[in-house]
């Protein structure tokens, strides 16, 4: 269709979300699976000293 705006249309791979998991997300959680994600888990992301 065109005109149709959908919640991805113009999706921007380069934005700040992409970036925050590409340079501090990515690298914090490591290989680490979303089932696997725990509260330990952020809480120790938030509270750590930025690197």
């Amino acid at each position: 269709m065109a005109g149709s705006e959908g919640p991805h249309a113009e999706a921007d791979h380069h934005g700040p979300i992409p970036r925050l998991v590409r340079n501090d997300l990515i690298p914090a959680f490591g290989t680490l699976k979303l089932d696997q994600l725990a509260h330990r888990h952020i809480s120790a992301y938030v509270t750590a000293p930025p690197t």
